[in-house]
């Protein structure tokens, strides 16, 4: 697999940067990623930098990986500002969303609440409106946290699956590996979803994840 195609009208399709990712049927289908995988867009359309909403319907395998990336944007080997970090915590499994534009605006400290049961699938979403940010699983808020200031995120490198800064061509932080787990689908919008739109989409597609 080589592709990772958008449903919607935004035509963001992705290419896979790196590895080779496989399809497993099961439990409704989703792709394998072993750390080295990643599928990138350069650039992305229609990124909102003050209303922001990304889900995704994962299964993670491994917390131990050093580097969970879920999905990043603006990251570079000569520029890392004006990006954002969703991810899974390393070693604790929480989920943690950050962004910094020469000083953090989302830190990287303030993660959700332990990501229980790490090896069933959860629909998992952050949303932003400016400043203001909250970690859903599944349908339940989990936990909100505040920006010391709003992002102003980039449209280039948009990547699911691993940091494009931790590629192996990238050298000393080529160590660090990216996600572990299956991804089931990805949903990302230039607006801030309420509880009740999330709760949609986990509705509509839930019975393919075990729900």
């Amino acid at each position: 697999l080589t592709a990772w195609n958008d449903l919607s009208s935004s035509n963001n399709n992705f290419t896979l940067k790196n590895g080779g990712v496989t399809f497993s049927s099961d439990d409704g289908g989703g792709l394998l990623f072993d750390g080295n995988d990643y599928f990138c867009i350069n650039p992305i359309n229609n990124l909102n930098t003050n209303n922001l909403t990304i889900s995704l319907w994962i299964k993670v395998t491994s917390v131990t990986n050093g580097n969970g990336v879920l999905v990043e944007s603006s990251r570079t080997p000569t520029n890392i500002d004006d990006e954002f970090v969703f991810q899974v915590k390393d070693n604790t499994g929480k989920l943690l969303f950050w962004d910094h534009d020469g000083s953090f605006g989302f830190n990287n400290q303030s993660s959700s609440s332990v990501f229980e049961s790490p090896a069933t699938w959860k629909f998992v979403t952050f949303t932003k409106i400016g400043t203001n940010g909250k970690y859903y699983i599944n349908t339940s808020l989990d936990a909100s946290i505040t920006a010391s200031h709003n992002v102003n995120y980039g449209s280039d490198w948009f990547c699911i699956g691993r940091d494009y800064r931790h590629d192996s061509s990238m050298g000393s932080q080529s160590n660090r590996l990216g996600f572990n787990g299956y991804i089931g689908a990805v949903y990302t919008y230039s607006s801030t979803l309420s509880q009740s739109e999330i709760e949609k989409n986990f509705n509509s597609t839930k019975s393919r994840y075990g729900y």
